[in-house]
């Protein structure tokens, strides 16, 4: 990375653990998931923009990004972040009601980057691939 310059980078947060953070030194832009962009925004300051993006294998790649701050490097999570365009994120309860912002619950997506079940598998896809039950 450092021989060719890179200055921008999207990677699993495996890769990260794997390479250290200290070769990372040198990005501008760093766009990775989870505790790994925690400990990039710790090690690697306010040099490098860090984002951390959400999405579970169900829905592509990315579905909630957000761009961190080096403050939030104490954080032990940092935010999930925002929907990207064309994607819709709704927190239910139990119940299958909306929650207040804030209050914890399951984290329901929808929008073009959701798969359209698991292959083979239509009992799983019954009940993970259904009608978002609120409006």
């Amino acid at each position: 990375m450092k021989r060719t310059a890179v200055s921008v980078l999207t990677t699993a947060p495996a890769f990260l653990r794997e390479m250290g953070l200290e070769a990372f030194a040198g990005l501008r832009v760093l766009a990775t998931a989870g505790e790994a962009a925690v400990a990039a925004m710790a090690s690697l300051g306010g040099r490098t923009m860090v984002a951390n993006c959400y999405g579970p294998t169900e829905f592509s790649v990315l579905a909630l990004l957000h761009v961190a701050q080096v403050a939030e490097a104490a954080l032990p999570h940092l935010p999930l972040g925002r929907p990207i365009p064309g994607t819709r994120a709704t927190v239910l309860d139990a119940r299958g009601r909306r929650v207040a912002f804030g209050v914890a619950g399951e984290l329901w997506l929808s929008g073009p980057g959701l798969a359209r079940g698991y292959a083979n598998r239509p009992d799983e896809t019954r009940q993970r691939f259904c009608p978002l039950p609120v409006d």
